[in-house]
């Protein structure tokens, strides 16, 4: 089973720092020991400094100013962290067209996501 989850609590992700410290969380070395990270129209290294860049640009400087997804995987039937980076890859695929995209497969937790 996989279980697919939109962090968006009501007030959260709307103020400077959210971009900083969702993009911290997500590449956090700790959860990504093995360096399955990517990112869509954004370079993973460069992404807070590449999407405020894009903010301002476009406007978009107020308001909600990310998304976070966690797609998680039932441990029992799933270990498999290359085949979770394929997915979170064609979700990004999917969502690209309109969106500055970084994911990553966190393997810190007894399950994939």
């Amino acid at each position: 089973m996989v279980w697919l989850r939109v962090l968006n609590e009501n007030g959260k992700y709307r103020d400077d720092g959210a971009l900083n410290n969702v993009l911290n969380y997500c590449l956090c070395s700790e959860k990504t020991p093995t360096a399955l990270v990517g990112g869509w129209a954004v370079n993973p290294e460069n992404a807070a400094e590449e999407m405020s860049i894009f903010s301002k640009v476009a406007c978009k400087e107020n308001g909600l100013r990310l998304r976070h997804f966690v797609i998680t995987f039932d441990p029992k039937t799933f270990h498999d962290s290359v085949k979770a980076f394929e997915i979170a890859e064609k979700c990004a695929q999917y969502y690209g067209d309109n969106h500055q995209i970084v994911y990553a497969v966190h393997e810190d937790k007894g399950h994939v996501h």
